[in-house]
């Protein structure tokens, strides 16, 4: 088992007698990391889990929990993790506090009490309430706080907000993001994929549960790539689109110079782009006026500037492919291949560490994953407007190079030299077809 992992399961079966549970499971999870257990109801989160802490014996497969195998050493592997059942069922005899001192006795007397009355505190619990006077809500509250309050390096946490009202839900997912900024990792099975997406992806309850963080993730994280498109496009037919119609033949025959006509094109294009980015600006504002989105006026231009220099890269990039390849929709297929894989890059980077160190270097790391709206990266932008003035003058030079292609002839014969590459029983059919 790699030390870079908390949680390394192979091939893990369980049966409950005649019924099979778990079906050869696989996962691995890092450390300091928290990782979500995606499923329905019955589909056997509570079962990994169990067995993990050898309160149930797998059928089959191995399981290493922080570098140890929990059937041939359950206690030191549970002095290290702390744990929320599904099912909490509790000592109805005692109170809330004296519950807490002797779960803390069993592992030891490890737990900082003061620490634990802070936890009680945010999740507003009395800890002098009778546990048989507790709501099912509140009962939760004291699994978390028994799970929380020793600091484990791991916290195994059976559908932790179930049961809460969304304000408390909304605190807990907090205290798991804290622990997990403590150095704790996290494993938690829910089948609610609004709450895996909030704290396993985005890795912070704040990223989207605020107004600035919603609109950071629903919004701006998605408008690199819906624009971008655009972009593309419109880069990739600037000059070539009038080409391939061959009407640019006929614009040329007239005086006027290539350069004057690159040009007019590329300040066309950069007033359109930054036109369009300043209406969405504006819309925003105007709707902020009756809903209050929490971001103040001139921050909310931060990500609009940054998103007009990724469109800007993006559409010189499609307009330089398109003075090197013979069609447009090559240019706007390889441009928007960058543009999908960047995109998706990112965002997995989110999950996983090993993508990070690659996912910095490109033009959409400063803006993905709720850090549009988290300020301006001068540096960056500088970066990618000095990149995107290399791909126009790049484009610039290659169109006063090349020749002016018609209709019917030079690039555009692409799909006719592709179709003299069919295979020979394909030219027989048609020739018998021809002949018949």
């Amino acid at each position: 088992m790699s030390r870079q992992h908390a949680i390394v399961i192979e091939g893990l079966i369980k049966f409950y007698g005649p019924v099979q549970a778990l079906y050869g499971v696989d996962l691995e999870v890092r450390r300091g990391g928290v990782f979500g257990f995606l499923g329905p109801n019955g589909a056997g989160k509570t079962t990994t889990i169990r067995c993990m802490l050898d309160l149930i014996h797998p059928n089959g497969g191995s399981i290493r929990v922080l570098g140890l195998n929990p059937q041939a050493d359950p206690v030191a592997v549970r002095a290290r993790t702390g744990y929320l059942p599904g099912e909490l069922h509790l000592d109805e005899t005692l109170t809330v506090e004296a519950t807490l001192r002797f779960l803390n006795d069993l592992r030891g007397g490890k737990a900082d009490w003061a620490f634990v009355r802070r936890l009680a505190e945010r999740l507003d619990l009395d800890l002098q309430q009778p546990v048989k006077n507790l709501s099912k809500g509140n009962k939760q509250k004291v699994g978390l706080i028994q799970a929380l309050m020793h600091r484990p390096e791991l916290l195994l946490l059976d559908e932790p907000t179930a049961s809460l009202d969304p304000l408390m839900q909304h605190e807990v997912l907090r205290l798991i993001t804290e622990a997990r900024d403590a150095g704790a990792t996290i494993f938690f099975s829910s089948h609610h994929i609004g709450e895996v997406e909030m704290i396993a992806f985005f890795g912070n309850v704040e990223t989207i549960a605020t107004p600035e963080g919603y609109l950071s993730v629903e919004m701006f994280s998605y408008m690199p790539l819906v624009l971008g498109i655009f972009a593309i496009l419109a880069g990739s037919g600037l000059l070539v689109g009038d080409e391939e119609k061959g009407t640019l033949d006929l614009i040329l025959a007239h005086p006027v110079s290539r350069t004057d006509l690159f040009v007019g094109r590329l300040l066309a294009f950069v007033t359109t782009t930054v036109a369009i980015l300043a209406l969405m600006w504006l819309g925003l504002v105007t709707a902020g006026i009756w809903s209050p989105l929490g971001v103040g006026v001139g921050r909310l231009i931060l990500p609009f500037l940054s998103l007009l220099a990724i469109l800007l890269l993006f559409g010189t990039l499609a307009l330089l492919l398109s003075m090197l390849l013979p069609a447009r929709r090559l240019a706007a297929m390889g441009a928007g291949i960058l543009l999908v894989g960047n995109f998706f890059l990112v965002g997995l980077a989110n999950i996983n560490d090993d993508l990070k160190p690659i996912a910095r270097l490109t033009p959409l790391h400063y803006y993905q994953s709720g850090e549009a709206i988290g300020g301006l990266n001068g540096r960056w932008i500088v970066g990618l407007l000095a990149v995107a003035v290399l791909f126009a003058l790049l484009a610039w030079w290659r169109f006063r190079q090349r020749d002016i292609r018609v209709v019917g002839e030079g690039g555009w014969q692409v799909r006719t030299r592709l179709a003299r590459l069919r295979p020979p029983w394909r030219k027989l059919r048609v020739t018998e077809k021809g002949t018949g």
